[in-house]
């Protein structure tokens, strides 16, 4: 806020200068005009009805004043500044393909600037947490999941307000400029859930993740299971199976005398087969 305050003085001082610069060069000002894009939250539009005015959610009004300068300043010194929101549905700050398209709409939106002040970067498929949990809980987990109420969240202590208002988030909205307007190459067009498997392996090459299996082994009745579930427990990971012991096979007495009998079978079907063949 404190940069749009200062850049809207630097703005207001320079408005007489330039426009005696404008009426000697001519339209030689357009080419010398400053872009300013804002890349913020759709979280500034959570809590708007059908056919009614933008309204944000309670958490995030810092970003919707903010955007509301931005417009001001678009409005109020249009000669000398051409600006635009770019909305993104979640928070930057982590190196995925999502990351990749939006700087790619960035540069394209600086070398041809549109004349709108919104512009949405959100996925064109509208996918349920549930089409995006069961891919995930296959593919990293057990695949067995469990659906809590949204009152529950905060026990989970990964779980902050701004993970929590994110998640709980029901808006639709449609990316039509992009979509329509950009030539953009996109790394994959299919949905988040169909493109799981794409996005685990750039997660883990990223992270240098390797997944990798432990096993307890030790003698009987040493506490090998409870020390497994406190592994379990503290790491968070899956708890497999528990092998006793190697199984025995059973050696029946009647076994030799069965096998002696399959054996004198299977020949007898061979020999009448190659009769049939012999007659043909």
């Amino acid at each position: 806020m404190e940069y749009l305050k200062l850049l809207k003085a630097l703005l207001e001082k320079q408005a007489p200068t330039e426009s005696l610069a404008g009426t000697d060069d001519g339209g030689a000002g357009e080419s010398k005009k400053r872009y300013l894009i804002l890349i913020s939250t759709v979280m500034t539009w959570a809590s708007t009805k059908p056919l009614d005015p933008r309204k944000p959610h309670p958490n995030y009004k810092t970003y919707y004043d903010v955007e509301n300068e931005v417009i001001g300043i678009a409005r109020k010194f249009r000669s000398q500044i051409g600006c635009l929101i770019l909305l993104v549905s979640k928070g930057l700050g982590v190196r995925t393909i999502a990351a990749y398209i939006w700087t790619r709409i960035v540069f394209n939106l600086m070398v041809d600037f549109p004349k709108k002040l919104y512009i949405l970067a959100v996925e064109q498929n509208i996918t349920k947490q549930r089409q995006i949990i069961k891919p995930l809980g296959r593919i990293v987990g057990s695949g067995m999941f469990k659906c809590i109420p949204p009152e529950d969240a905060f026990l989970i202590p990964e779980i902050n307000q701004r993970i929590y208002d994110l998640m709980t988030l029901n808006l639709n909205m449609e990316p039509s400029f992009i979509v329509e307007t950009m030539g953009l190459q996109w790394v994959s067009e299919s949905s988040f859930t169909e493109n799981v498997p794409t996005l685990m392996k750039a997660f883990r090459k990223e992270r240098a993740l390797k997944p990798f299996k432990v096993i307890v082994y030790g003698p009987p009745i040493v506490g090998k299971t409870t020390l497994s579930k406190l592994i379990s427990d503290a790491y968070g990971l899956i708890l497999g199976a528990y092998i006793t012991g190697k199984k025995e096979d059973p050696a029946p007495a009647d076994s030799e005398d069965d096998q002696v009998e399959e054996e004198g079978a299977q020949e007898t079907a061979r020999q009448t087969l190659a009769s049939l063949l012999a007659g043909r």
